[in-house]
């Protein structure tokens, strides 16, 4: 049985499960949707790799082929990485 399985079965979502989908949202973690492993984009290019090997892009969760992109989502955001540097 599979997640999805699982969900089909219990569709109450577990106050484990509604508080780490809190979090995720409030810190901008996405979910990979071959393997459901949350990410976190901490530098870097929005092209993201998991760790099952499922390449998506950040911004949308479009899947990336080929090692390309198969959105039209910047790959890049130069002051979104310059906003989020830590205040000295």
């Amino acid at each position: 049985m599979n997640c999805y399985d699982y969900k089909l079965l219990n569709p109450n979502p577990r106050p484990e499960d509604q508080l780490l989908n809190s979090l995720a949202k409030k810190k901008h973690w996405r979910q990979c949707i071959k393997c459901s492993n949350m990410v976190e984009l901490a530098e870097g290019c929005y092209h993201i790799t998991c760790r099952c090997g499922y390449e998506f892009c950040y911004t949308c969760g479009a899947e990336w082929k080929n090692k390309k992109a198969t959105c039209k989502c910047k790959i890049w955001d130069e002051h979104n990485i310059i906003r989020e540097q830590p205040q000295r």
